[in-house]
């Protein structure tokens, strides 16, 4: 499986721990995850040469309790900074660890008096999943979506028992462009075609929730085991998001997207992923509507795990009709040398812009809690 932080899993571990503390309020607890991903690709862009990359992403999250009702949690992500996603595919020379950079993801303190949460800092507001939740060792189209480097305030309301484990939230929130943004060790300039993540954040760049107001807000209802169904999750969300240079429209969008584990035997089992994911003006593109449809599995039998995902996308403006797809196929086996450590191989396809890439990756990665 691919070895993402996400803020779920973060907030999972802090009302673990939260409920410990509650036996305990004068006491510290601390946790957190780690995670570590290398992978080579070979790819053979349509009308280029093939080329072959090295490139690196590793993940630490980590959280402290500090008694019944205050927690601080924090996240940070080192990774390339440069042919993020699709573009990934279409690079014109061989890379070795090439453009990468370290930056802060998430900071932000959690009041809680159950079952109302109440958090602010550099946040990572809860719309869509497929970015974290799609199996296989390649990037999905839905990270075009995913909303990091946030600053702002959030709430969030465990439900009843009778609608499982779910918990609805709201948060308001701008783009990071204080020093909290700075990218450590990275050099990209802002006048770089192909630079998606430059040193720092700007104004100036543009896209949505970039503005001096708290003008962009989320909201996401997301549970599990409803309806006594164990292995059953979902996510349905809705976002708008404002922008600050000429040009631009206002962005909202829709997702709606969901898993369930199915247990075919003791050592077999399916899990089928789907998400949809609909907006105007994505990043602030104006008269412009996108489409995502990630349809994706995870096979699994014993150590291993198969994951096939096809993931269509298109893209609508006054000029027509541009349609993009993903399909990948990834094969992945946890290694008992070491708990943790997993090693994949898998052949990824993307046609962006009428363009066409092949990819094949080999993947090795290691992920513990501590």
């Amino acid at each position: 499986m691919r070895c993402f932080i996400s803020l779920a899993a973060a907030v999972g571990a802090v009302a673990a721990t939260t409920a410990a503390a509650r036996d305990a309020p004068s006491q510290f607890v601390f946790g957190g995850d780690f995670d570590t991903k290398f992978q080579v690709n070979s790819s053979r862009p349509e009308g280029g040469r093939r080329t072959e990359n090295l490139w690196n992403e590793t993940n630490l999250a980590g959280y402290i309790n500090v008694g019944e009702h205050l927690s601080f949690n924090g996240a940070a992500k080192y990774e390339r900074h440069k042919f993020n996603n699709a573009d990934n595919f279409f690079i014109d020379h061989d890379a070795f660890l090439e453009d990468h950079g370290l930056t802060l993801r998430q900071l932000y303190s959690t009041v809680s008096f159950h079952p109302v949460s109440i958090y602010g800092g550099k946040i990572h507001p809860k719309f869509g999943s497929g970015f974290e939740e799609t199996p296989g060792i390649f990037q999905p189209f839905s990270t075009d979506y995913e909303q990091d480097e946030r600053l702002g305030f959030g709430a969030a309301v465990e439900l009843p028992e009778m609608f499982g484990r779910s918990a609805f939230s709201a948060e308001v929130f701008k783009l990071d462009t204080t020093f909290l943004s700075e990218a450590a060790f990275s050099r990209l300039a802002l006048d770089d075609p192909q630079a998606n993540r430059v040193k720092r954040l700007r104004r100036s760049l543009g896209g949505a929730s970039n503005t001096n107001n708290l003008d962009s807000y989320t909201l996401a209802l997301r549970g599990k085991d409803i309806a006594d169904i164990d292995g059953l999750k979902y996510q349905v969300s809705y976002t708008s998001e404002g922008v600050g240079q000429p040009g631009e429209s206002r962005e909202s969008g829709v997702s709606f997207g969901g898993s369930y584990e199915i247990k075919l035997s003791p050592r077999l089992g399916l899990t089928p992923y789907v998400e949809y994911a609909a907006f105007r003006n994505l990043g602030g593109a104006a008269d412009q509507r996108d489409r995502y449809l990630t349809a994706a599995a995870a096979l699994t039998w014993s150590k291993w795990t198969l994951a096939p995902a096809v993931i269509p996308h298109r893209i609508t403006t006054p000029d027509g009709t541009t349609r993009d797809l993903q399909y990948s196929i990834s094969l992945i086996r946890d290694l008992e040398i070491i708990d943790g450590l997993s090693a994949g191989i898998g052949f990824n396809h993307v046609r962006v812009a009428d363009r066409d890439s092949d990819t094949i990756g080999v993947m090795v990665s290691y992920a513990r809690s501590f």
